[in-house]
């Protein structure tokens, strides 16, 4: 599912009923291999490191990064970074596509894309203290569970393999080798 949805972007400017961006959280436990899942998408729009961004950031660090991303794919890695009281605003922003209206750009400026989101712990359950505002994140961002199997985020280990950290690890040298 991932993967298909990292080729969105591109594709939502000719879906003019779609008024918001798409963005998806991948929520669970630690070291299951949610961030490899994000460097692998990443892989399908350039080097996965220098494209996962950090929810470490304000509103306006946040705009120059969905700047750069308009018409693929954006990605934020461990939620559990974000600043509580800024998180709701950064989702619906993140939702929303535009650039705050300033001086020179005096619309803003309208950014199409996928988004994604990894975290612990679903950012709705994290942040949000009421009903409407839990709705309002999980209509813009719906959280997919990502559980913990005998073999983390995989469904088998590969041929040969000991142990799914050790797929994973090789898996992640390819993504960043030949993206």
């Amino acid at each position: 599912f991932a993967l298909a949805a990292s080729f969105v972007g591109p594709v939502l400017p000719f879906l003019p009923a779609m008024a918001e961006n798409v963005g998806f959280e991948f929520e669970g436990p630690t070291s299951i291999g949610k961030s490899s899942l994000m460097r692998s998408i990443a892989s399908v729009w350039g080097p996965p490191t220098d494209l996962l961004g950090t929810w470490d950031t304000t509103a306006a660090g946040l705009e120059t990064s969905m700047s750069t991303c308009d018409g693929t794919l954006f990605i934020l890695d461990e939620a559990s970074r974000a600043k509580k009281v800024l998180t709701q605003e950064l989702v619906l922003k993140l939702a929303d596509g535009k650039s705050k209206v300033r001086y020179g750009n005096p619309a803003g400026h309208a950014m199409r894309y996928c988004f994604f989101s990894t975290s612990n712990l679903s950012l709705d359950r994290a942040t949000v203290t009421t009903q409407s505002e839990r709705d309002a994140m999980m209509v813009r961002m719906p959280s997919i569970p990502a559980r913990r199997s005998e073999h983390g985020i995989l469904d088998q280990l590969g041929k040969g393999s000991r142990s799914a950290g050790e797929d994973i690890a090789k898996f992640t040298r390819r993504v960043e080798r030949n993206y």
